[in-house]
């Protein structure tokens, strides 16, 4: 993967990222913490493998354990989408097409 190339290649500018932004965001950012941050650095410095699962939970929010289906994920969207739009529909279903578009205009806040 493209993050895994990064750190084979590019090792010291992916450890800066990490020490300068993304620990920041789980709150190891302070001058007390320094010392957990430098500890945290080295770590991942010798171990490739765990520097490139941290930095992918970090900038992409991707866990390797996480499981996720995409049908499920597909369905869910589509049945939100249907929801969602069914305001807009409902009018068309009862009324002529001319006032159907009024009320749904008017029902849908646009």
């Amino acid at each position: 993967t493209l993050e895994q190339r990064h750190i084979q290649y590019f090792r010291e500018s992916e450890l800066e990222e990490l020490r300068g932004h993304l620990l920041n965001i789980i709150g190891i950012c302070s001058t007390e913490q320094q010392q957990l941050s430098d500890q945290l650095v080295d770590y991942y410095k010798h171990n490739p493998e765990a520097m490139l699962k941290v930095m992918t939970a970090l900038e992409f929010g991707v866990v390797d354990d996480e499981v996720r289906s995409p049908v499920k994920a597909g369905a869910f969207s589509g049945l939100l989408f249907a929801v969602g739009a069914v305001p807009s529909i409902i009018p068309f279903v009862f009324l002529p097409p001319f006032r159907g578009l009024i009320v749904a205009a008017v029902g849908t806040n646009c």
